[in-house]
């Protein structure tokens, strides 16, 4: 097959990026783009700056809020897959309230989300302590257990 080809199957599967307007989800957001992929862009701020640019490059922006299921739902319908960033603690945009758990429940309300859409494909990541070294993820193994993904701790290939 060649890349014509493989643009042409691309063009009918849309992608699903939580937290686009994001740093990692706006790249993301564009190489998928780039690739030939159909991608909806979702933000809590559809016209703030960020997320025109990425309307302009060719994503289908949509308002969606990490904390609102019904939301994330309704904007998953229809979609091959989803890649969500998840905010953290300290991250930009957060309320200074912003805890934890929030991290959590907001991650579990992503995959939720993914499943009651019947998304196929779903990566969850995040950028929680990015710029050191931890001895296990904090969060995304309770997102994992609530979509019956392996925990990737406790999985024979960890390490």
């Amino acid at each position: 097959m060649d890349a014509m080809e493989k643009n042409m199957k691309l063009t009918h599967k849309i992608i699903v990026v939580a937290g686009a307007t994001g740093l990692q989800g706006r790249a993301v957001t564009h190489h998928l783009l780039r690739d030939g992929w159909q991608v909806r862009a979702l933000t809590r701020n559809p016209h703030g700056a960020r997320a025109t640019a990425l309307a302009q490059a060719g994503a289908q922006v949509v308002r969606a809020r990490m904390e609102d299921v019904d939301s994330l739902t309704v904007a998953a319908e229809g979609a091959w897959g989803l890649f969500s960033v998840q905010p953290t603690v300290g991250s930009p945009g957060t309320a200074p309230d912003f805890t934890a758990e929030d991290e959590v429940r907001w991650g579990m309300n992503v995959a939720e989300a993914a499943h009651a859409a019947g998304i196929g494909h779903f990566v969850f990541t995040s950028v929680a302590a990015a710029d050191r070294p931890m001895a296990r993820p904090r969060t995304s193994p309770t997102a994992s257990k609530s979509t019956s993904a392996p925990d990737p701790t406790t999985s024979a290939s960890a390490s």
